[in-house]
């Protein structure tokens, strides 16, 4: 377990998740006609016309999907260099940010937060948005505040927060 990084749950998870995303819309694009037409309701009235006609839906749907799988092998493939998983959590942020902002609440959006934050996350873990003290490992390790006494017989055991975070 001491191999699995934050950094590897975060694109193992995302990138199955865009794996298993892209590949349902190539199959069953008509299937997600429903996640699409939102967005295009913040256009003008006469390219929504155009935006929802059926043989468009389709081919941006099957556009939607092979990016999918390419940010899916990306994500995954670690033998690629770290920029381009960076720049896919990047985009999945910014869209997963654009769906929460563009399309309306419904029962699948609180799916979207832990989507957002996890590509958040993956991001600032790529772009060393994350420091850690470390003693030479590879595991972060955090420096406490916290000093502490040993406990005389009869004293209380429960500190107040002042004294917990070190205030005296």
């Amino acid at each position: 377990m001491s191999k699995i990084t934050p950094e590897w749950s975060l694109r193992a998870g995302l990138g199955v998740m865009y794996l298993y995303s892209g590949m349902d819309i190539l199959r069953h694009p008509t299937g997600w006609y429903w996640a699409v037409r939102p967005i295009f309701k913040w256009f003008p009235a006469g390219m929504q016309t155009s935006l929802t006609q059926p043989d468009f839906m389709k081919k941006f749907l099957m556009s939607q999907g092979v990016l999918e799988i390419i940010f899916a092998v990306i994500l995954l493939a670690w033998f690629l260099p770290k920029k381009y998983a960076k720049w896919v959590a990047g985009l999945t942020a910014l869209e997963m940010a654009g769906i929460l902002f563009l399309i309306p609440i419904d029962a699948v959006t609180f799916r979207d937060f832990g989507l957002l934050g996890g590509a958040l996350a993956l991001f600032l873990l790529l772009n060393g948005g994350f420091k850690s003290t470390s003693s030479g490992g590879s595991s972060p390790t955090f420096q406490n505040k916290v000093e502490h006494k040993p406990i005389k017989e009869g004293e209380p055991l429960v500190q107040t927060f002042d004294q917990f975070i070190g205030n005296k």
